[in-house]
């Protein structure tokens, strides 16, 4: 089982050549600062606009808008689960900590906000950088960097479902951001904002940050709902699994938990760790058999998840300039 309760960031101070104000994306590159987070808790307060073609984009503002929050506020719920370090210098790091406000931009080349999220829609400079948009189900590019201040700003570019513009690896397929109440949509805006915080591409294939995940998703035909429940610093994002009778193989799920009681149908199952424990220390696991949410249910058995390894491709890294 693989546990992602961890969030290292090392403050790694090395000199930066012109990074402030270039465009960099998608946590591509290895060294310097085009991998920070867009925002540190020095930036309380952050706006953003929606932009949207009409025609092509194949999701309604409205309904990106709610996409848009629901995601902001995965982050800043997820990373509270993170474990951040303290410097005695700069006292608790802290990301996704935000205040976000939606505001109305011009155009593409706005910069009066500090993040666009452009469905569809790309300027000749964008498309000139990104140089295929075709190739991409949606990107996140940084623009400006500010060193001293530790802030971003940016677009995240989502293509659309019809036009020159749209993903070929989704011809044919017009509900693409609306199928499932925008499920793939919102999945995908979790990734890209995950790289707007500070994440990098890391895990295997499919998972929430992975490389080509935009890709992939966009190009599967119509995967379970079940696909869509993220999570990344959460050890499980639904502590609460029902089981009213499910058959594994010859094994009944009831009889393999103990689960004797028919008035006691889910199956609770709850982690605890150290928060404390940066190195993933061991997680306890203990399973009950519940009736419903209120109810404290029986104890069906403890079980300890020893960690299976530790992956530096899995830290983050934050890069300081002379100028902090």
């Amino acid at each position: 089982m693989q546990i992602r309760a961890i969030f290292t960031a090392i403050l790694c101070l090395l000199s930066t050549k012109g990074s402030a104000g270039s465009w960099s994306s998608g946590g591509s590159e290895l060294l310097g600062d085009a991998r920070n987070p867009w925002f540190l808790s020095n930036t309380r307060q952050t706006t953003y606009c929606v932009l949207l073609d009409e025609q092509n984009a194949g999701v309604t503002k409205a309904a990106a808008s709610a996409l848009i929050t629901r995601a902001l506020d995965f982050w800043g719920q997820d990373f509270q689960n993170a474990i951040l370090p303290i410097f005695p210098e700069f006292g608790p790091l802290k990301i996704a900590t935000q205040v976000w406000q939606e505001r109305t931009c011009s155009g593409a080349g706005d910069d009066s906000v500090d993040l666009r999220f452009q469905f569809g829609m790309l300027n000749q400079e964008q498309e000139d950088y990104i140089k295929i948009p075709a190739n991409f189900a949606a990107i996140s590019v940084r623009t400006d960097y500010d060193q001293a201040q530790l802030r971003g700003k940016g677009f995240i570019y989502v293509s659309p479902v019809h036009g020159r513009l749209s993903f070929r690896g989704a011809v044919g397929k017009p509900d693409l951001w609306s199928w499932g109440g925008g499920a793939k949509l919102y999945a995908i805006l979790l990734h890209e904002l995950g790289h707007v915080f500070g994440l990098p591409h890391m895990g295997a294939m499919g998972e929430l940050m992975s490389e080509g995940f935009g890709e992939i998703l966009a190009a599967i035909q119509h995967p379970s709902l079940e696909f869509y429940h993220y999570h990344f610093f959460t050890l499980l994002d639904r502590k609460e699994v029902c089981v009213p009778w499910i058959d594994l193989g010859r094994v009944h799920l009831r009889e393999l938990f103990n689960m004797t009681d028919p008035a006691k149908s889910c199956l609770r199952v709850r982690y605890a760790h150290d928060p404390k424990n940066h190195q993933f220390g061991d997680v306890e696991m203990k399973a009950y058999a519940v009736s419903g949410p209120t109810d404290e249910g029986v104890l069906l058995g403890t079980a300890t998840l020893q960690k299976s390894g530790f992956y530096f491709s899995n830290n983050s890294y934050i890069s300081l300039s002379p100028k902090q």
